[in-house]
């Protein structure tokens, strides 16, 4: 779901640009019969959602309290251990500061050793802030227990729009 601040279309070129999702729009379009939109007229109602669940839309680093992550993994499962990749000289000091905030937030741990380890992709974002990813297909994700209930895709999403069928969420509450 997107809250945007501005008079848009909520389907408009530049989200399904963002979203890098055109030719399943495309597709997807052929099948809808029609497109519900919710209208916020009121500011006040707007800025009120907004500060009710203001964890949400925060630029901080927030935790989702009382939920803690299992990861499966399979039998024969060994650690991977993958050196850093080098860093475009020019994001070297955005990525640095981004990683500093993640230790000081608690996100990240500094730790000596580690069995583990996966290389980061850094993401420059269109403010010229940095958002650190983790590249696990190359570590963790070949060393997991698949879920049997994934979450549905891009394109189940768009499909569920346009014929009614059901997928199941999760709800952090």
């Amino acid at each position: 779901m997107y809250v945007i601040g501005y008079d848009r279309n909520p389907l408009s070129r530049e989200w399904i640009n963002q979203l890098k999702v055109l030719e399943n729009v495309r597709k997807s379009l052929e099948n809808i019969e029609n497109v519900n939109a919710v209208v916020v007229s009121d500011h006040d109602r707007l800025a009120n959602l907004l500060q009710k669940y203001k964890n949400l839309v925060s630029e901080e680093f927030s935790f989702i309290k009382g939920v803690k992550a299992q990861l499966k993994f399979k039998e024969n499962a060994k650690p991977v251990f993958i050196k850093s990749r080098g860093v475009p000289f020019k994001l070297q000091e955005k990525v640095e500061l981004e990683l500093e905030n993640m230790v000081k937030a608690g996100i990240l741990e500094k730790v000596d050793s580690s069995r583990w380890a996966t290389p980061i992709v850094p993401v420059l974002k269109k403010d010229g802030r940095i958002r650190i990813c983790g590249d696990f297909s190359v570590t963790v994700n070949p060393a997991l227990i698949i879920d049997e209930h994934p979450l549905p895709t891009i394109d189940e999403l768009f499909a569920s729009m346009a014929g009614g069928r059901v997928f199941s969420k999760i709800d952090l509450k």
